[in-house]
């Protein structure tokens, strides 16, 4: 999983959005603000949502796209395509782990998680409100793929050079 990490900051996200050294990251960051000011501030008539409905939520966002790293210069399919547009998991390998161990620790967390990465799972019935979740993070997702701002200077892939170097050490 280190590896994934250390290609994470430099990745490009997918070829129709952040296509740059570093975009990946930055989509993934600017989609996790966009859910967490939301969380932050609900809209009015909103019920307040609860510290576990945004801890999963920013979870979800910040590794939504986590594939991007393990499938740069991959052929893709209609498949792997849709799962990327609905913000679904495309390589649960890389999460197996850490999902296994919320489900021990916590079932209902750990079935929220899965039902936000896998839409269509029907997953056990949790107090979390997953479907309000899910549309947040979707819209917050579309939000990012629809920018345009490459927000940085050329110097910045440098940065992110020293960055990967300093944790490989």
């Amino acid at each position: 999983m280190s590896d994934v990490f250390e290609k994470f900051w430099s990745a490009p996200a997918a070829p129709d959005h952040h296509h740059w050294k570093g975009g990946l990251a930055y989509h993934t960051l600017e989609v996790a603000r966009s859910m967490d000011e939301v969380f932050e501030h609900p809209c009015d008539g909103d019920p307040p949502w609860s510290t576990a409905e945004r801890d999963l939520g920013l979870v979800a966002a910040l590794l939504h796209d986590v594939a991007e790293c393990v499938d740069i210069g991959r052929a893709s399919t209609p498949a792997i395509e849709a799962r990327r547009h609905d913000c679904g998991i495309r390589r649960p390998e890389l999460v197996k782990s850490a999902l296994n161990n919320l489900f021990r620790s916590d079932r209902g967390l750990g079935n929220a998680l899965l039902e936000l990465w896998c839409p269509t799972l029907t997953a056990e019935a949790t107090e979390f409100r997953v479907g309000a979740i899910r549309k947040l993070l979707l819209a917050s997702h579309r939000s990012s793929e629809a920018s345009t701002i490459r927000p940085f200077p050329d110097s910045y892939a440098v940065l992110l050079d020293r960055i990967a170097g300093v944790m490989h050490h």
